[in-house]
């Protein structure tokens, strides 16, 4: 029997197919997304959900074709945070705005308040930028929500909705969380606070329990929910080692605590709904992508000298180079994105002397940024102690593609590094998440 997995990440959608019982990996698919859409407006990422659709359906398929057997259930990991706008037909009215959509952050009045800020002001409540109903408020505010009725839905969820033809968008505690405005003890929205915004709650989807089964595809296999990928990364990655701290870095970067109860009070971390305990979790929006942002400048300087080499042809060179920390390093700040608390602040590189601007000081100053802005967010909360971090399991390319970021997770987190058995943690989880539903529905 066969268990299948996909993940719908920002740049790459990752498809597994695993065999059961033994969790044996058979197939594993990644394609580039391509399904950025170009915009005159800095602040704006939208993608194009039906150019995903199509990707995610055709690894469905192709995976499905590896199978020897029978498929016993579909599970689905999404990029967290943006959403679509889906008609009665469950059909995508316009495009998916990304949790890099900083659009929030956007003055919408003469006061030049943003729609985040309006939202903390008329609610109470903070919702950061690139959050759905912070994106969704500024639409709203600015005319640019549909005309005829609609409901918002994740990535994920609109896969599955397609998957199972369905016209009612639903949404799990995971991502349910990840739009904002959410109460996780409630396990719903915060209505009384979005009819304040909005005057309705009719574009809401459903929310739903983890491990819901959203029915069934063409081919009658059981399709489960979509589940946030931070979630379902931990979930794939973390199986026998959930005591231990994750590390992720892809186009962002997070690490991620499974904890009974966290502390009452943390600082630029997140609580987030996980089945039975609750994951805290701190993120960056750079993230990996600053490392990738460091090689694009490096290969800039190459063909405006007229020597070209490809991105791969230079992280090869870099792989192979013996990095040493300098007499007197770089200082790299990675907020090339901003931040979560400030969208607005941008990276720099600074501690600049007439001899340590050079390749290897620039390219270990970006690595250990990466690294040290994550663990900067435990050891503000203090949970960067022994006792807690016993082991760190790092996932994503940005840490199994780069030797140089493995050793200074090493260095600066003061414990031993594992890499995730599992290759595309997010699809595993979501395939594995699915299974674990499958048997629970089956023993009611």
């Amino acid at each position: 029997m066969y268990i299948l997995g996909i993940d719908i990440g920002t740049t790459k959608i990752a498809g597994v197919l695993l065999e059961v019982p033994g969790k044996r990996m058979v197939e594993a698919v990644s394609v580039n997304s391509e399904a950025d859409i170009p915009s005159p407006h800095e602040w704006e990422r939208t993608q194009n959900p039906d150019v995903i659709l199509q990707k995610a359906e055709s690894i469905i398929a192709d995976l499905k074709g590896k199978a020897k057997g029978k498929i016993a259930c579909i599970g689905i990991s999404s990029q967290m945070h943006g959403f679509l706008y889906v008609d009665g037909d469950g059909r995508s009215s316009g495009p998916l705005y990304t949790w890099q959509d900083n659009r929030a952050a956007v003055p919408v009045e003469p006061a030049g308040k943003s729609a985040r800020e309006l939202i903390q002001d008329r609610t109470g409540k903070s919702v950061y930028s690139g959050y759905a109903l912070a994106t969704h408020y500024y639409n709203f505010l600015k005319g640019l929500a549909p005309d005829s009725p609609y409901r918002i839905v994740s990535i994920g969820g609109y896969l599955g909705m397609r998957l199972c033809g369905l016209t009612e968008a639903t949404i799990d505690p995971s991502e349910g969380a990840g739009f904002g405005l959410y109460d996780p003890d409630a396990g719903d929205f915060c209505l009384d606070e979005i009819r304040s915004l909005w005057g309705h709650t009719d574009f809401l989807p459903a929310c739903v329990s983890f491990h819901y089964q959203m029915g069934w595809d063409g081919e009658g296999v059981p399709v489960f929910q979509s589940m946030g990928d931070n979630q379902a990364s931990f979930y794939g990655a973390m199986e026998g080692r959930e005591e231990s701290l994750l590390l992720n870095l892809g186009t962002g970067g997070q690490v991620s605590l499974l904890m009974d109860k966290p502390p009452s009070c943390l600082k630029g971390l997140e609580v987030r709904p996980y089945p039975g305990k609750c994951l805290v979790v701190g993120a960056t929006l750079a993230g990996g992508k600053s490392f990738d942002m460091l090689m694009d400048f490096l290969g800039d300087v190459l063909s405006f000298f007229g020597k070209p080499l490809s991105k791969r042809e230079i992280l090869e060179i870099i792989d192979k180079a013996d990095f040493h920390s300098p007499p007197v390093p770089l200082r790299v700040e990675p907020f090339f994105n901003g931040t979560r608390e400030n969208p607005d602040v941008r990276g720099s590189i600074g501690n600049i002397e007439l001899d340590n601007l050079t390749t290897s000081h620039l390219v270990y100053a970006f690595a250990e940024a990466m690294v040290g802005e994550l663990k900067d967010l435990l050891e503000e909360n203090s949970l960067d102690r022994p006792e807690i971090l016993r082991h760190i399991v790092g996932s994503g390319n940005g840490i199994r593609r780069n030797p140089l970021v493995r050793r200074l997770i090493e260095e600066l987190f003061h414990c031993r590094l594992f890499l995730s058995d599992l290759k595309e943690e997010a699809a595993c989880g979501a395939a594995l998440y699915a299974y674990e539903g499958l048997i629970k529905s089956s023993v009611k």
